[in-house]
């Protein structure tokens, strides 16, 4: 009777290795969630950003709001972690970048996509799911694109995104009876 599988006998057998992969991914994880803190870093240098936006960093995420919308319509970053974002597996959550509106949500919505509508870019970034008005999903990077995922400016497009989003819908006004 065999008590454990080849997997795991390979396991023990390079045990010296899966310990340096493990520290490794440990380094890797860090590093990521430092991506997080300077992509909100770089959003509230931009030179839109001002004291009515509230802003929020979570351990996976992002998410900031116009003071005057109540924290009614967020817009952010969900999921950012090493798993949704390397390897070719969509087993986990995809990391996205989303619009999401709160309470009152069939105002808000019909509201900001007529507003969004305006600019086609968005088009494709429309949401199906009854939570979000736009979800645009991150790539997600392999062995074969690791150079791409390194560079500095690999999350510029994302910024570039949430800038957009944030500039088109700025000015839009809850109804006051919601």
């Amino acid at each position: 009777m065999k008590s454990f599988s080849e997997e795991s006998i390979f396991l023990l057998q390079n045990w010296n290795v899966v310990e340096k992969l493990q520290v490794s991914i440990k380094y890797l994880e860090k590093e990521i969630l430092n991506k997080i803190s300077n992509m909100g870093q770089e959003l509230q240098d931009k030179n839109w950003w001002n004291s009515e936006i509230d802003y929020t960093e979570a351990k996976h995420g992002l998410f900031f709001a116009n003071n005057n919308w109540n924290e009614k319509i967020l817009i952010g970053i969900e999921h950012f972690r090493t798993e949704s974002l390397l390897g070719s597996s969509d087993l986990e959550s995809p990391c996205y970048l989303y619009v999401f509106p709160g309470p009152q949500r069939d105002v808000i919505i019909s509201e900001l996509k007529t507003m969004l509508k305006k600019d086609k870019y968005f088009n494709k970034y429309y949401s199906s799911a009854a939570n979000y008005i736009l979800k645009k999903y991150f790539k997600k990077y392999t062995e074969v694109d690791y150079e791409d995922f390194i560079k500095d400016d690999s999350f510029v497009e994302y910024i570039e995104f949430l800038e957009k989003v944030y500039l088109t819908i700025q000015s839009y006004e809850i109804p006051s009876d919601s």
